[in-house]
């Protein structure tokens, strides 16, 4: 199997302007981990992941590895952070 059989040729995309909050609403509502940033031609200058979000900003407790059982209560905690996150900064200046 090669790449280009499972990319998303149509990635989402943000502008390296563009608010925190904007980039978490994205994660939150197409179930992503990462969007790429674009300058204005489109150029790929770089990929924000929900783990420079959630690491970076609010450092959560999650284990470096997740058991079958654990799963799915990691799954929420992850949502339930980036939803926080939007809020977050949805009210910052």
């Amino acid at each position: 199997m090669k790449i280009e059989e499972v990319m998303n040729k149509y990635p989402v995309t943000v502008g390296k302007d563009a608010p925190i909050s904007d980039v978490a609403d994205l994660l939150v509502k197409y179930n992503l981990t990462a969007v790429s940033v674009v300058d204005d031609d489109n150029k790929l200058l770089g990929i924000i992941s929900e783990g420079d979000l959630l690491y970076k900003k609010v450092r959560p407790h999650v284990p470096h590895y997740v058991n079958v059982l654990g799963a799915i209560r990691w799954c929420t905690q992850r949502m339930l952070c980036l939803i926080r996150l939007t809020d977050k900064y949805k009210k910052s200046p």
